[in-house]
């Protein structure tokens, strides 16, 4: 491979990428951020996002956290815009789940997960 020398640099590579010992550092990284590597661990996330001709939601609505909920986070997308008043659609809602969870909803057909979504928003 090529070879780079430098008195510093900053590396923006996947943690999994990283966790191969790619690339490789010479000297090698401090014991601090090479254990920090090796602990780190990423996790699933997914958004989910609809499109809608009407509004149905209270005025003041920015966003909900209902943590036993299909999708425990729904926020308006772009929120600032969408909470006016004479805001014109097509709105948009975010739905965001994480982790265990993530992984279940993704292996939904992407039907049923817009029908849960909307049945959760009504």
């Amino acid at each position: 491979g090529r070879v780079v020398r430098a008195r510093a640099c900053v590396v923006t590579v996947p943690l999994s990428v990283l966790q191969r010992g790619e690339p490789e550092f010479r000297p090698p990284l401090p014991p601090p951020q090479a254990g920090a590597i090796r602990k780190l661990k990423m996790g699933s996330a997914l958004k989910v996002i609809v499109r809608l001709r009407r509004r149905f939601w209270p005025a003041d609505f920015y966003d909900a956290v209902c943590s036993d909920s299909f999708l425990p986070e729904v926020w308006l997308s772009p929120a600032a815009e969408l909470m006016r008043p004479d805001a014109a659609p097509p709105y948009t809602i975010v739905g965001f789940v994480a982790g265990a969870r993530a992984e279940r909803v993704g292996r939904l057909p992407h039907a049923d997960i817009a029908r849960r979504m909307l049945a959760q928003l009504d």
